[in-house]
């Protein structure tokens, strides 16, 4: 995250506004980095088991699980 954040998308990841995603289970953190023509976000699943989470359309950068797909 630190090489995306500072080497391929510093204008969104450290200068795009922040807003966090609320209305998701409490073992997770969600938030979304926007500029006016890109948009990340951000999920962490702090429990041991998988969670679900709709993702929206748009390509996965960065994960750590060989199943994960976009609808």
């Amino acid at each position: 995250m630190i090489a995306l954040r500072n080497k391929h998308y510093p204008q969104t990841l450290i200068y795009g506004s922040f807003a966090a995603i609320e209305d998701v289970d409490d073992r997770i953190i969600a938030y979304e980095r926007r500029t006016a023509t890109e948009r990340f976000i951000s999920i962490t699943n702090l429990s041991a088991q998988p969670l679900p989470f709709t993702l929206p359309a748009g390509e996965i950068v960065l994960n750590n699980y060989a199943t994960l797909r976009l609808p």
